[in-house]
């Protein structure tokens, strides 16, 4: 009896996740650190909740307190209906700066994905932005240099130009040669 009240407190904690004000967020989320496993198990089956924001919030919490554990349920997040909880589901996945350790997985497939199939440019630009922060990988070279040929999207092409000069020594050896020639000039 008593690990039923536990775990309906915790979800309980989850379900608080969602609300706006950020005392109560950070007293759930303190909730959910104590429980330490069994918090990160609520906050896991958050991500199925009924309500966006929840689940955009158990994403959010993955972004820092995210285990191994998390990894599923992020890669299944990444199909959600709503553009906010794939967008913070995509960045949690793939931000490893924010966690104690680094998930065991490979970021830059799920990354390239949401880059180039995405309906919501917020969660393309979110993907390509994050590329930046991903080990240099050849896998992403094509991706850059195909969004920085055809897309539009001012901001979209940013991140792309920053993220490809991060994966490609020869874009970022083009790139600083060109405003060498325009410094001289």
């Amino acid at each position: 009896m008593q690990l039923e009240q536990a775990d309906l407190l915790l979800h309980q904690q989850v379900a608080l996740l969602g609300t706006r004000d950020w005392r109560i967020v950070r007293q759930a989320t303190d909730v959910l650190l104590q429980a330490g496993d069994a918090g990160i198990q609520a906050a896991i089956a958050g991500m199925t909740h009924a309500n966006p924001r929840i689940r955009r919030a158990c994403a959010d919490f993955m972004d820092h307190h995210g285990t191994d554990q998390c990894i599923l349920a992020l890669t299944t997040t990444l199909h959600d209906p709503v553009a906010y909880v794939r967008r913070q589901a995509l960045h949690s996945l793939g931000c490893q700066r924010c966690k104690e350790s680094p998930l065991a997985v490979d970021a830059i497939a799920p990354l390239l994905n949401a880059a180039l199939h995405d309906a919501s440019i917020k969660v393309r630009r979110e993907a390509v932005s994050n590329l930046f922060f991903q080990a240099p990988d050849q896998r992403v070279i094509p991706v850059l240099q195909n969004i920085l040929a055809q897309e539009s999207d001012r901001m979209l092409r940013k991140h792309a130009h920053h993220s490809l000069k991060h994966h490609d020594p020869a874009y970022r050896m083009a790139v600083a040669e060109q405003a060498r020639r325009r410094n001289l000039s």
